[in-house]
């Protein structure tokens, strides 16, 4: 049966977004596309699928789009940032030909900005219960159009019974 689920969830890890299509197909065939954050999870995530569906081919696109906090409070280190610069100078009394670090410099340094940690584990939890959710309305799609095509076909049946 053919099917569309779409779910939405905002919480503190993000926002997610799970969208489910079904078409039909002899066999079960599940196909997905995940970001990066929770590609990890795949296999939990197809299991859910292939537990809730017998057959049909079951596209699912995951979408996550961090907390803008994330983007807005970027953290600086500022321990590492003086020992950047005692390093600098270090260097520059054994060559005092050398340029010192520039600011772009030091903020490209692997560890001076960071960004806060997302908990990875409590967002796949946030998807995987998202994706029930979506797997019940799918599940519910295909039961209504299952239904309605066997009225359909018990009305045409009865019809030609009648001709």
């Amino acid at each position: 049966m053919t099917a569309f689920s779409r779910c939405v969830a905002q919480g503190p890890s993000g926002d997610l977004t799970w969208e489910l299509r079904s078409v039909n197909h002899r066999f079960r065939e599940v196909a997905m596309r995940l970001p990066e954050e929770l590609r990890f999870h795949e296999g939990a995530f197809r299991d859910a699928i292939t537990a809730s569906v017998s057959r049909g081919r079951i596209d699912g696109w995951l979408r996550y789009s961090p907390p803008t906090s994330a983007y807005d409070a970027p953290q600086m280190d500022t321990d590492l940032i003086g020992q950047l610069g005692a390093w600098s100078e270090s260097v520059r009394q054994l060559l005092p030909e050398a340029e010192p670090l520039r600011v772009g410099e030091i903020l490209k340094w692997p560890g001076v900005m960071s960004t806060p940690v997302i908990d990875e584990e409590a967002l796949a939890g946030a998807a995987m219960a998202l994706l029930t959710q979506a797997l019940q309305q799918l599940s519910d799609s295909r039961e209504r159009e299952g239904t309605a095509l066997g009225q359909m076909l018990n009305e045409r049946v009865q019809a030609a019974a009648a001709a």
